[in-house]
């Protein structure tokens, strides 16, 4: 289902691209700036509706956007700088979004005030675009669009290279920024059906960027930022069913939001239980159960996938712990390595148990690394097939 969104809104991108839409306000684009107002409208929405499309299905399948990130372009102070790096789009991306409504706010014709409010707005090339939502230009859509930039940012976003980077940095502040304007923004009505993927989105977005930085340790912080973004997701479980979201075409996008979000539970029970603190457990379970239940209820064509993996991670949360790299099983203590790995090696356990507390001979501390090894290497393996379903 979702290689074929991806196939297909990668060539509604492209064949967007060819016409010129992703940059309608330059000079030398296909198609120039349009005096009729509705026909820009329709511009500006088009190109919007294909890349978001691209932006979530990227998200899904985690592979590479049409518009690809290159060049770090973004404003700092009023003042357009450059960075190579993987940060965001706009280099290939000027268009602006369609304000929310069409009419005599896209006249050229209007003063440069009125045009540059619409700029720091609705262009994402604005220092203030995740955090300035003019109720003239801004409305649920327009929220949805900036959203799905932000998963598109996030999805293709290499973590685990460049998590110290300047550009991480900014990239969570921006999904931050985002957070705070939407909780203090009337920005559409409470029964809109945008809403609930407004209020998902963003923390889908920091799951994305900091799950591939999680360790097997309980207190593990990007763990934390992780289930703090799990839990808002949840509350738009509720959300989903009073706005209509859950009877709509956005089902399939809230989906994925809940998908990720059960996901992120398990792997902090499968923590919990590896270090044998049942403190929260039932909770997380709980939360879990909800998220079934709820992708159950509302049915598409992948809920039944999400819902069968999603019971099988339940039922074994331990293979959703974090593999470990060879420099970090080297600098990580031995014993604590063993006792992470204990609940996924049953069969296995006397042979460890008896590596932990006797003095075992050379011969059977290298059996008992060959079976580390291997779990190991079944734990990845079982990890990317469940990401790749997720």
């Amino acid at each position: 289902m979702y290689s074929d969104i991806w196939t297909l809104s990668g060539s509604s991108v492209r064949m967007a691209v060819f016409l010129g839409l992703n940059h309608l306000t330059q000079p030398n684009s296909f198609l120039k700036t349009s005096a009729d107002g509705e026909q820009e409208y329709e511009r500006r929405t088009l190109f919007w509706w294909a890349f978001s499309g691209n932006c979530f299905a990227s998200s899904n399948t985690g592979w590479v956007m049409s518009i690809q990130p290159g060049k770090l372009l973004f404003a700092h102070d009023g003042v357009i700088t450059s960075l190579h790096g993987w940060d965001a789009v706009q280099d290939d991306l000027t268009t602006l979004l369609p304000p929310k409504t069409f009419g005599p706010e896209l006249s050229t014709a209007n003063p440069p005030e009125d045009r540059e409010r619409e700029w720091r707005a609705l262009s994402s090339w604005s220092p203030e675009f995740y955090s300035f939502h003019p109720a003239q230009y801004v409305g649920g859509l327009q929220m949805f669009f900036k959203s799905m930039l932000l998963l598109g940012r996030s999805a293709v976003f290499p973590t685990s290279k460049l998590h110290t980077s300047p550009t991480f940095v900014k990239l969570s502040n921006d999904i931050n920024a985002f957070l705070i304007s939407t909780s203090s923004s009337s920005f559409e009505e409470p029964t809109s059906q945008y809403r609930p993927l407004i209020e998902a989105v963003p923390h889908l977005c920091r799951i994305l960027i900091h799950e591939q930085l999680c360790s097997n340790k309980v207190d593990d912080w990007h763990l934390m930022v992780c289930l703090d973004a799990a839990r808002k997701i949840l509350c738009t479980v509720k959300s989903a069913e009073a706005s209509g979201a859950a009877g709509s075409e956005w089902l399939p996008w809230i989906n994925h939001c809940w998908s990720v979000a059960g996901r992120t539970f398990i792997r902090a029970l499968a923590v919990k239980e590896a270090w044998c603190d049942s403190q929260g457990t039932l909770e997380l379970r709980s939360h879990v159960s909800v998220i079934i239940d709820a992708t159950d209820s509302y049915h598409t064509l992948h809920s039944d996938n999400v819902v069968m993996v999603l019971q099988q991670l339940l039922s074994n949360p331990s293979v959703s712990l974090c593999f470990l790299s060879p420099d970090e099983k080297s600098r990580a203590d031995h014993h604590g390595i063993l006792k992470v790995c204990l609940p996924r090696l049953n069969s296995a356990a006397p042979t460890l148990d008896q590596a932990l507390h006797t003095d075992a001979d050379a011969e059977s501390l290298s059996a008992t690394s060959a079976s580390l090894a291997l779990l190991l290497a079944e734990q990845q393996a079982t990890m990317g097939h469940m990401n790749h379903i997720l």
